[in-house]
């Protein structure tokens, strides 16, 4: 699986999407456009058949609230 990941993220990468890879922390966010959010138990990237939960909230309010909560606005 690992290769497929990273396959994925370049891919990504080569599209000119903006990745932020956060070390020593265990979320399982996607912040896309800071307005829709996904977040749940599934690894976004690395899952094809699980039994694991992600929720999309299409929401700039609760997108911006998650990016305040993680600390992740110095980044964006």
């Amino acid at each position: 699986m690992r290769r497929e990941a990273e396959t994925g993220i370049s891919t990504l990468l080569d599209l000119g999407v903006k990745l932020l890879f956060t070390g020593g922390r265990h979320r399982k966010l996607v912040i896309i456009d800071r307005s829709i959010l996904w977040e749940g138990s599934l690894n976004a990237l690395s899952q094809n058949s699980s039994c694991e939960v992600m929720r999309r909230i299409e929401s700039e309010t609760l997108a911006k609230q998650m990016i305040g909560f993680t600390g992740l606005r110095k980044f964006v």
